[in-house]
């Protein structure tokens, strides 16, 4: 039977065991030479590496906060605008179903879509063709301050035999 062998200890220079001791000691804030707890070199962090870490920290959340904001206003908008297309589509649908040649001019009507009220402006023109005629429909808020929606379609007259 083989006897049982401690493994062999590795033997460091004096130079780097010293600088070992001298990490180790100013890690638990003990003077390597004395041995006497010092405040001044106890480990952590300064006030300024602090508030620096802070500063940095503040930064990135307020840009993901800046980056959500936007996001947020945006499908805001895309609904709104979506809302506003649906009123559009169905000025024109009533107009279709009513089977009327659409007399020149512009009347205003107004639109609820879900929460939100429109305002929907159509406007007939006559075209070169006599049996044509340009209907465009533009969609705005409720205090005319932003157009969401504007289409324009080709009516044709349709004579019933």
């Amino acid at each position: 039977m083989r006897a049982h062998r401690q493994p062999r200890r590795r033997l460091l220079p004096r130079a780097v065991m010293n600088t070992q001791n001298l990490f180790s000691n100013l890690l638990r804030g003990r003077d390597a030479e004395s041995g006497i707890w010092n405040a001044n070199i106890a480990a952590g962090f300064t006030m300024i590496e602090v508030l620096v870490a802070l500063m940095i920290i503040a930064t990135g959340l307020m840009a993901a906060l800046r980056a959500a904001g936007g996001v947020t206003h945006g499908s805001r908008e895309l609904h709104q605008r979506m809302l506003a297309g649906f009123c559009a589509d169905n000025a024109l649908a009533q107009m279709r179903l009513e089977r009327i040649w659409p007399p020149i001019g512009t009347i205003q009507l107004s639109c609820a879509q879900g929460n939100d009220d429109f305002s929907v402006q159509r406007i007939v023109v006559a075209t070169p063709n006599p049996n044509f005629r340009s209907v465009e429909m533009i969609v705005r808020s409720p205090a005319q301050t932003r157009e969401w929606v504007r289409l324009v379609t080709v009516f044709s007259h349709e004579t019933n035999p």
